[in-house]
C-alpha cells in the first residue's frame, strides 16, 4: 500500500477461529523534513498523539484494522481471530498520508 493511502482492503474475511499471518516487507519516506527512509517496523518513538490511526504503535510502521481496531503489524504479526465477522484495511500509522513516498508489501494468510 502505497505512504499516500489511508487504508486499503485486503481482500479477506475473517471468520471466528481463523489463524491469521501478515508479513510487512517495503519502504517509505514520512514525509517528516529531513528525514530518511524506514520499513514497516516504522521508528522507534509512539507518539500517543490522537493524530495517528494507531496513537500506542511505532509512528510510519504498518498496521491492520480488524472489527474497526487498529494493531500494529510491522515486520510480522501473528494472531487468532476471535470475533463475529471482519474484513481487513491495511495502512501505514500516518498521520499525514500523502505528504511521503514508497510503499509496503503485506502478505496476508489466513488458515481456516
Amino acid at each position: 500500500m502505497p505512504e499516500a493511502s489511508t487504508g486499503e482492503d485486503s481482500g479477506c474475511q475473517l471468520q471466528y477461529g481463523d489463524s491469521v499471518n501478515i508479513v510487512g516487507s517495503g519502504r517509505i519516506k514520512s514525509g517528516v523534513f529531513l528525514t530518511g527512509w524506514n520499513g514497516p517496523q516504522g521508528w522507534t518513538d509512539i507518539s500517543y498523539d490522537s493524530k495517528f490511526p494507531s496513537p500506542s504503535s511505532r509512528v510510519y510502521s504498518l498496521l491492520v484494522s480488524v472489527d474497526g481496531r487498529w494493531r500494529y503489524v510491522g515486520v510480522g504479526t501473528s494472531f487468532t481471530y476471535t470475533g463475529r465477522g471482519s474484513g481487513m484495511i491495511l495502512r501505514t500509522n500516518d498521520d499525514v498520508p500523502g505528504n511521503g513516498e514508497g510503499s509496503f508489501r503485506a502478505e496476508v494468510q489466513v488458515v481456516r
